[in-house]
């Protein structure tokens, strides 16, 4: 994998705190002639010519190498990597990613690898025997984009998920939206029955924030906080947020 392709962080805060308490991992390709890319343009057709895999190792190797050298910093944290569905077609998948993690010396416990539901769904019997090895082997797992692939809850009472993420299509605007607010409502009530943790994807306006903050989400990801942002930034961002912790404990 070239390295054109860098891996950026958006940073996680705990709700309602403010405090950040990990970050997802975002790929960008630094073209040559064209300047960054975003994911939309290239994801698709990396998973069509088998190469998403290398896309997520180099993601994780990189997020890996980060918290090697800045531990003192970022010991704490949650890393979240995207997986596609395919690579769950690779009944070794647990093994691979297991130790990429032992090079780096970092427990998978830190790890939480994400899963799109509505590509989940169409392979949910393969995928299942390599989501619970995962598991076994430590790391944590999300369910990305809920409310986009109309998953029952059966079917995430079969799946060994941690947590579930809110798409942001729900999210964006749910102050003024109502039917946004019950379906909001109904997915954490759902959730936290199933002892699933919610995250709040895109937030950008207090307004939101608000909202989604009455129905007890435990974290939230979206501008009004923080922007993805390279690896300096992200440890500059973390470093003046444990500052600002650490004088207002004073």
């Amino acid at each position: 994998m070239r390295e054109e392709f860098c891996a950026y962080f958006q940073p996680k805060v705990a709700s309602p705190s403010g405090a950040i308490i990990g970050a997802e991992v975002l790929a960008r390709w630094h073209h040559n002639t064209d300047g960054t890319v975003p994911p939309s343009q290239f994801i698709a057709t990396m998973e069509e010519h088998n190469l998403i895999h290398l896309l997520s190792y180099s993601l994780l190797k990189q997020t890996l190498s980060l918290l090697s050298y800045n531990r003192d910093i970022l010991k704490a944290l949650q890393f979240s990597i995207n997986l596609s569905v395919k690579e769950l077609e690779d009944i070794k998948l647990p093994e691979k990613l297991e130790s990429i993690c032992e090079e780096y010396c970092t427990p998978t416990s830190q790890i939480t690898l994400e899963l799109t539901e509505s590509h989940l769904l169409e392979n949910i019997k393969r995928a299942l025997d390599v989501l619970l090895r995962l598991k076994l082997k430590g790391f944590k797992l999300s369910i990305d984009d809920f409310g986009t692939g109309y998953s029952s809850i059966k079917q995430l009472n079969e799946l060994p998920f941690d947590e579930l993420k809110i798409d942001r299509c729900f999210v964006d605007g749910c102050s003024t939206q109502p039917n946004k607010r019950v379906i909001i409502a109904s997915t954490c009530e759902m959730a936290h029955q199933l002892g699933l943790e919610v995250v709040a994807e895109g937030v950008e306006e207090v307004e939101d924030l608000v909202v989604v903050q009455s129905y007890e989400v435990e974290s939230v990801q979206g501008y009004y906080y923080y922007p993805p942002c390279t690896p300096s930034e992200f440890l500059q961002t973390v470093s003046e947020s444990a500052l600002q912790k650490s004088h207002s404990s004073k």
